[in-house]
């Protein structure tokens, strides 16, 4: 391809995530997906809130691939407080999505996350496991375009967040993705006292496209998982609040 195509379709790229998974990596964005590629596009602080299987994986790495493809000298941080989440889900779809994407995306790509996405120009995108990583690593990530996306964020540290927030300070963005699982912790506030200062979503799994009937996308919540659910643990349970709701459990539970 040209030059002058490849920079015209970064330019028509470069602030629609939602465009670039659907021409790039093949996905076609249901409702509320396409509401946290615009929130992460247009805000430097998101916070999402969800119950399960609504494309939060999915979205995530779409995001890092969006990111670091379509900014010079960009860096993805991807991480979670849960070390299986990495290897087991959020790598494995960003691997799964860089393999199968319409056209060929280059960089050396590892299929173990912990040796990440590196392009020859210093794009790349990190994975680091919360338990495993200090502060200063976490803030040791340089780029003129830095993106931190964090996921199961309800336990994540604090210390790694004021990390991530400070070297931001420039040109970055966060993104943070999880069940509500804590009452307390700065994912929390973020829906909370720092309201203010975080974009924040809230996606029921009964938002599903296909409970709603907006489209069939395989993998995500189905009617019959929400009704076994409400038996199983009763639709007044807090496992029903956080698991299929997206909300915060209440204090005491």
């Amino acid at each position: 391809m040209r030059s002058a195509q490849a920079a015209a379709l970064l330019r028509r790229w470069e602030g629609d995530p939602a465009l670039f998974a659907a021409e790039v990596l093949g996905v076609r964005a249901w409702s509320r997906q396409q509401d946290i590629f615009n929130a992460v596009a247009r805000h430097r602080r998101v916070a999402t809130r969800s119950g399960h299987k609504v494309s939060k994986s999915n979205s995530i790495a779409a995001l890092a691939l969006w990111w670091v493809c379509t900014r010079p000298r960009a860096k993805v941080v991807l991480s979670s407080t849960v070390g299986e989440q990495l290897k087991n889900i959020l790598w494995p779809e960003l691997v799964r999505l860089h393999r199968e994407a319409r056209a060929p995306l280059g960089g050396k790509l590892s299929t173990d996350y912990h040796g990440g996405l590196w392009f020859p120009d210093d794009r790349a995108v990190i994975a680091l496991k919360s338990e495993d990583t200090k502060p200063e690593s976490f803030a040791g990530i340089s780029s003129p375009h830095l993106l931190y996306l964090i996921d199961e964020a309800s336990g994540f540290p604090d210390a790694l967040l004021e990390a991530a927030w400070g070297n931001t300070a420039s040109n970055g963005t966060i993104a943070a993705f999880s069940n509500p699982t804590r009452t307390s912790g700065w994912f929390y506030e973020a829906f909370h006292g720092q309201r203010g200062t975080w974009v924040t979503l809230h996606i029921d799994s009964r938002e599903s496209p296909n409970i709603t009937g907006e489209a069939e996308v395989p993998g995500l919540a189905r009617q019959e998982w929400v009704d076994e659910t409400a038996r199983h643990f009763g639709a007044d349970s807090p496992a029903f609040a956080v698991r299929v709701k997206g909300d915060f459990p209440r204090e005491g539970d």
